[in-house]
């Protein structure tokens, strides 16, 4: 009997330094815990889907208005008011 006694208190001494060991390396982390304490290019990495998402929309927003001083500045050309409206030049 007092083998198993000692075979069950090197087991537990066994169990509450490796839990120990454990937290430690869990405290210890020197990962950020918050988005504040993650740099930009981390928290891309953790938001892509949100990343995606904006970039689709506020490249919709800036091409609506550059497709408009596109066409402003085409049809203000001489050869394309020649050419579709026989105005001389």
């Amino acid at each position: 009997m007092t083998s198993i006694d000692n075979e069950s208190r090197h087991t537990d001494k066994k169990s509450s330094i490796a839990g120990e060991s454990i937290s430690e390396v869990i405290t210890t982390s020197t990962t950020p815990t918050t988005d504040e304490q993650r740099t930009l290019w981390q928290n891309v990495k953790k938001y892509r889907k949100v990343t995606y998402i904006t970039f689709g929309l506020t490249s919709a927003i800036l091409l609506y208005g550059y497709d408009n001083v596109i066409i402003g500045t085409i049809s203000a050309m001489p050869e394309f008011q020649y050419v579709y409206f026989h105005t001389k030049l």
